[in-house]
């Protein structure tokens, strides 16, 4: 667990003065105005296309991007609540989601291949992989590594409630197979 946290500040540790860049300017101004409900929390995503970018998407009408990603909002908004709208500590929060969902591959990876060793190199794998940078870095993608988490804690669970430990199927397993739904539905409304 430590030493994917030091990967983790390793690899993605400068992303820490980043900064605020393109959407993540829009989600801090909706962010700081909206209210906690669910409706506010799509509204936050909700981009407006007016004046001199309408052509840019080939439209003769104003344009309109709506993302139902509430839960995700929802921590994104906890999150700017707590940093004090601070870049350094918002992005800290990516960094964290991120190595919690690399104990996820981890913990799926020793249940898979069975190999501590090998479990730990699919971990960094994850860690290191390029695409990560991206959400990782840039706040306004913070729904990619949330809906990670809670995909990977779904099937964690679920696991968990159709495996015993010894790796063979047996009876399925109510509290665990309902946390697997639980994990799930709060993973499909983090990313559309």
């Amino acid at each position: 667990v430590a030493g994917l946290a030091a990967l983790v500040l390793a690899a993605h540790g400068r992303a820490l003065w980043d900064g605020v860049y393109y959407d993540d300017h829009w989600h801090r101004a909706t962010l700081r105005g909206s209210g906690w409900s669910w409706n506010d929390l799509i509204e936050t995503t909700t981009f407006d296309f007016p004046g001199r970018l309408i052509h840019l998407w080939w439209q003769e009408q104003p344009l309109e991007w709506r993302y139902p990603r509430p839960v995700a909002m929802l921590f994104m908004k906890l999150e700017y609540v707590l940093a004090g709208g601070n870049p350094f500590w918002i992005h800290a929060f990516g960094l964290i989601w991120h190595w919690l969902n690399a104990i996820l591959v981890y913990r799926l990876g020793r249940w898979a291949l069975g190999a501590t060793g090998w479990a730990v190199f699919a971990a960094a794998l994850f860690v290191l992989n390029p695409n990560a940078a991206f959400s990782v870095s840039w706040s306004a993608a913070r729904n990619a590594v949330v809906g990670a988490f809670f995909l990977l804690a779904a099937l964690l669970a679920y696991i968990a409630a159709s495996f015993p430990k010894n790796r063979r199927p047996g009876v399925l397993r109510r509290g665990p197979l309902c946390l697997s739904f639980v994990l799930w539905a709060l993973a499909l409304f983090s990313r559309e």
